[in-house]
């Protein structure tokens, strides 16, 4: 019998049935089981065999070693994470050798064993197993796809069915059906995954120049015409010139990364590992890693095809149409840096030294990857910990004259053996405590490098004689006031090298002054080569290099001379210091002048061009009010504002010419959060380039259209709210399209805008959208208490590691360390980003209240000085700030007597109870009494405004401002101390201001308090016991206890940071102090 009869529903359904008769029936039979099960086998059949990382015909795969290429995939980690990255395509590109499978190998085995893995596909090309036929690579995806994710897969085999020959089209129209049709059009994947990532390894593997060109090309036209879809995709190849042609159409062309003679041993060992695995699969002898070194050749040219035509993709809106965002290239570095003597160890007895590193997932991780560490010596004034591993037994010895050299100088001098880099045993990416670093004594330290700015100095100088100008003004901010800038709004980098957020440049005809304040002028004098004189304005601890000046304009007053004149772009200045400085300069008889180019931009070879990232919509969930609302609010306080009159008329009618119509919004946080539309222009900050125009009947948005998909262009039509290009502002203004009347601008509105507007048709008035987004609602408030727990559990997890590192004898530098934090945070959900620089500071770095750690000039972390963390996330509901100092050794007198003090005024703040109407700077005197009494102060202000996912700085309520306190506003609680040269201190906490119920309500006043945010433990064992009253007492360990509290639930998969923290709440205060260190005369 045939197998179609063995497959009739009769036969099938009564199969073994008799002595029964039926009668005409009607028998429905379901194949859809069937029917699936033979779709998915003909994908099956016709995938590429052993594609996938984890297929048995690449077992054993080659895996980066120990160390190697920890940038890379850290790097790639984050891209692949950050739900705003800028590109959905990166290139990994590097010749013959380097380790570029390895890399994928590795990368793609941490991100299958996440809990949030996204990994979606993956194909690793071989010729040596003829794994590259083009013809199959996207039924390869399709195949893996279909297994894990049930809507695809229906809509495949639906696809199939009707069309068994789909598989054995072009890879043109395969990807339109396999990959775009689906993804893009039919959205099948909304709401199951925000993002997949696809990993292609090896694409110049693939058959054919032109095949590989082709495949290349529909995955780039895809993300640059598709940037919003949930797939990205990473690819990596030899930089072929047909290849490179397609992934560098935009932006730098990448230089191809090459081995050097003296490669280090992590990349031999890549290397081998690469060599082994072809030789492997083309069954060839082994080579042995630990005898040969390769050295790969470079490949001969290949001639550049043509790029295949391009497809016709579904439609997208005109502005996806235009948009091309370059796409990222990641170059493979050659070389590792190592320290002298290091070596790679056997891994002989790793499980004796292997640590508890809390979840089982990340156990599961981290057992991808080999430790082979060494410990250092442990020396007499070392601190037990409850957290720290087990010691190695293979320690290197202490010799007798090391011994003899007494126990404050031991440390120095003792070797410390620089381990070889490895993975880490706490988190699921590869940045580890030995990371690309050179100890001390065993190899130079290497320096951050300055900017050498003589020929661009020059270059400016002869512009400005050309523009007649005398001086020429370069502030660190852009047209719209933001503390961080995008890359093509850094001109004072440009020109000075200094990367601080504060400064202003001056340059003469024969000199160049940067100004900035105390708490940038160390990272200045660092950054600047000797062409700068460094300029430190406003009031500093540091009285040697204080210029006598309050702020820059004080400070260029005393350079000018009768007539000069002062060159400038109007832009990016405010209105505010424009109109103090253009006061001065009528005295002086000097001008502005206003060159016609922004006389940087004109020496700015290879000026980056400006962000053209899509902008997205903020959902109501974490906003708690929506743009309509908003737009309605600030329309009630245009008409409620009072005509522009002058005093002097008689008539006081107003006239059409008297009336506020309208408001022009310069500064992007407040755009935002108005329209509730968010961007990735400017670093740290999800905030995008527009200028917002509300009138009374209209509303215009000023941006580039590149920015708007379809989906941001319905939702401000919805709202009537029209828009224009960035650059339609200028006209706007110049011919006065609102019509008769005025429009009200804040101080920090840009000076250009108001010199267009003319005194004639502006009104100054306070920022009435800052006030209004610096008042939380309950929606935002919440969100706020949310993302501080996440943020905490993040923070909690990076002290423990540091800590149990530290008190392991490893070695960790401040950038190291900067960088496991973000780690951590990367970790929890909703993340963002970084929500400004993390400031991770050690021993006199400490002393710098912004001091951000370099990668090859940052300190190791010293166990004799305290540590500092200023660091924050960005969550989708939330923006974070917390600063914690610790110490992993025994504090000096000073430094308790410090740090006690310190808490003492950080608990004055955070406990005070105070009427309604109270400012901050009335504040502010509680956390500096207990300095004040005897002389000593600290540099910076006590606390500051912050946004919910806007800027860290945000609105003018800080504790050094006269602006009342209100409910709903938040505020940071930020108090330190700092020894030029030694080390510093500094506490820092969230509040938010609410009402608080008292005993009494004297004359019906309201009384306000604040809630603390911030749940990271206090460290107690800094703290001088004797110093502490009983209320502070009290406090210390009730807050720490909430902590727990709080924390415990969401720390349950990590034994390491809940058996720290638990360590920490339960800790009593103070710890011996040791015999040394600096002096201070409290008295």
């Amino acid at each position: 019998m045939s197998d179609f009869a063995n497959s009739s529903p009769t036969i099938g359904l009564f199969k073994g049935a008799h002595n029964f008769l039926l009668n005409n029936p009607t028998i429905v039979a379901n194949y859809t089981n069937q029917n699936e099960t033979n779709a998915i086998q003909l994908l099956v059949n016709f995938s590429l065999p052993g594609a996938e990382f984890d297929s048995s015909e690449r077992d054993p795969p080659p895996r980066c070693p120990p160390g190697a290429h920890l940038d890379i995939i850290q790097d790639l980690q984050s891209w692949a994470h950050n739900p705003l990255r800028e590109t959905s395509l990166r290139w990994v590109s590097g010749l013959a050798g380097v380790g570029k499978t390895a890399i994928m190998q590795t990368f793609s085995e941490l991100e299958a064993a996440s809990e949030e893995s996204i990994l979606g596909a993956t194909l690793f090309f071989s010729k040596a197993n003829k794994r590259n036929d083009p013809q199959r690579v996207f039924i390869t995806i399709a195949y893996q796809l279909a297994v894990k994710y049930p809507p695809y897969r229906k809509y495949v085999v639906k696809m199939i069915l009707h069309d068994p020959k789909v598989i054995q089209k072009s890879m043109t129209e395969q990807f339109k059906r396999f990959i775009l049709q689906p993804v893009v059009v039919e959205k099948l994947f909304e709401g199951l995954h925000e993002t997949m990532l696809i990993i292609l390894d090896g694409l110049d593997k693939c058959k054919g120049d032109r095949q590989q060109q082709e495949i290349a090309s529909l995955i780039r036209q895809m993300t640059t015409q598709h940037p919003t879809s949930p797939l990205i995709w990473l690819i990596a190849s030899r930089p072929e010139p047909h290849i490179k042609a397609v992934f560098t159409q935009v932006g730098a062309i990448p230089l191809p990364v090459s081995l050097k003679p003296d490669q280090t041993s992590e990349d031999v060992e890549c290397d081998s590992h690469d060599k082994l695995q072809t030789n492997r699969e083309a069954n060839l002898p082994s080579i042995s890693p630990s005898v040969v070194h390769h050295k790969p050749s470079v490949p001969p040219p290949v001639t550049l095809t043509t790029p295949p035509p391009f497809i016709d993709f579904p439609s997208a809106s005109k502005a996806q149409e235009h948009r091309h965002p370059a796409d990222t290239v990641v170059d493979i570095p050659s070389e590792h840096h190592r320290g002298c003597g290091s070596r790679v160890t056997s891994t002989k007895g790793l499980e004796k030294n292997e640590k508890e590193v809390g979840a089982e997932l990340m156990r599961r991780r981290e057992r991808l990857l080999h430790d082979s560490r060494r410990p250092r010596p442990l020396l007499d004034d070392d601190i037990d910990s409850d957290v720290s591993a087990e010691s190695s037994d293979d320690k290197a010895p202490i010799t007798n004259s090391q011994l003899n050299q007494g126990g404050s100088s031991t440390r120095s001098t003792l070797p410390t053996p620089r381990p070889p880099l490895m993975a880490s045993d706490s988190t699921g990416t590869l940045v580890e405590s030995a990371l690309e670093r050179r100890i001390q004594g065993d190899v130079e330290s290497i320096q951050d490098k300055t900017v050498n700015t003589t020929e661009r100095l020059a270059d400016l100088r002869a512009l400005m004689e050309g523009a007649d100008v005398h001086y020429y003004l370069v502030p660190s901010g852009d047209a719209h006031g933001t503390e961080y800038v995008a890359a093509s709004d850094k001109r004072l980098e440009f020109i000075t090298g200094f990367t601080g957020a504060k400064g202003d440049a001056i340059i003469t005809r024969d000199s160049a002054y940067l100004v900035t304040t105390p708490q940038y002028w160390a990272r200045a004098k660092a950054e600047t080569d000797k062409s700068w004189m460094i300029i430190q304005v406003g009031v500093g601890h540091d009285d040697s290099q204080d210029s006598g000046h309050k702020d820059w304009i004080e400070f260029l007053l005393t350079l000018l001379s009768k007539g000069q004149r002062i060159g400038l772009d109007a832009r990016f200045i405010s209105h505010e210091n424009a109109t103090v400085l253009h006061r001065e300069l009528i005295g002086l008889d000097c001008k502005f002048s206003f060159p016609s180019h922004n006389l940087v931009d004109l020496v700015w070879k290879n000026k980056p061009g400006k962000p053209r990232n899509l902008v997205y919509i903020r959902a109501m969930k974490y906003t708690g009010r929506d743009a309509s609302f908003k737009l309605h609010k600030l329309r009630e306080w245009i008409k409620a504002q009072p005509p522009a009159i002058p005093l002097y008329v008689k008539n006081r009618e107003p006239t059409p010419q008297q009336m506020n119509v309208g408001m022009l919004v310069n500064s992007l946080s407040c755009i935002s959060w108005t329209l509730n539309l968010y961007g990735i222009d400017i670093p740290f900050n999800p905030v995008f380039h527009a200028y917002l125009f509300i009138g009374l009947d209209k509303t215009i948005l000023f941006l580039d259209s590149s920015k708007v998909d379809e989906a941001v262009a319905n939702y401000l039509e919805k709202m009537n709210v029209e828009r224009r290009n960035y650059t339609d502002l200028w006209p706007f203004l110049r011919k006065r399209e609102w019509g008769e009347g005025k429009l009200l601008i804040p101080q920090t509105t840009s000076y250009a805008i108001s010199l267009m507007l003319t005194h004639l048709r502006y009104t100054l008035a306070r920022n009435r959208v800052e006030d209004m987004m610096t008042l939380k609602n309950d929606t935002e408030l919440e969100g706020l208490r949310k993302a501080y727990i996440r943020d905490g559990v993040a923070f909690v997890q990076f002290l423990a590691w540091l800590d149990n590192e530290l008190n392991s004898r490893y070695d960790i530098t401040e950038w190291e360390a900067a960088w496991r934090i973000k780690e951590f945070r990367m970790r929890q959900k909703k993340f963002m980003g970084l929500a400004y620089e993390t400031i991770s500071a050690s021993g006199p770095n400490g002393a710098i209240p912004h001091y951000v750690p370099k990668k090859h000039s940052a300190r190791m972390i010293d166990r004799d000085t305290p540590y500092l963390n200023d660091s924050g996330g960005q969550y989708r509901d939330g923006t974070c700030d917390t600063t914690r100092t610790v110490h992993f050794g025994r504090p000096t007198p000073d430094q308790s007597e410090a740090y006690t003090r310190v808490l003492q005024g950080h608990i004055a703040i955070d406990s005070m109870v105070f009427p309604e109407g109270t400012s901050g700077s009335q504040l502010d005197v509680l956390a500096r009494k207990v300095w004040w009494k005897d002389g000593l102060n600290y540099v910076h202000g006590t606390g500051h405004g912050f946004g919910s996912v806007l800027s860290v700085h945000e609105g003018d309520h800080g504790f050094n401002s006269l602006v009342p306190l209100v409910p709903g506003h938040v505020i940071t609680n930020e108090t330190g101390f700092y020894i030029k040269g030694k080390w510093g201190v500094r506490i820092g906490s969230a509040l938010i201001v609410r009402r608080v119920q008292t005993r009494h309500e004297f004359n019906g006043d309201v009384w306000l308090g604040f809630e603390r945010l911030t749940c990271v433990p206090i460290q107690t064992r800094m703290v001088k016991e004797s110093m502490l009253t009983k209320e502070e007492k009290s406090w210390l360990k009730e807050h720490n206890q909430k902590c727990w509290d709080a924390l415990r639930p969401h720390l349950k998969d990590d034994k390491v940071a809940l058996k720290w923290l638990k360590r920490e709440v339960d800790r009593g205060i103070g710890i011996a102090p040791g015999p040394v260190g600096m002096a201070i005369d409290w008295d």
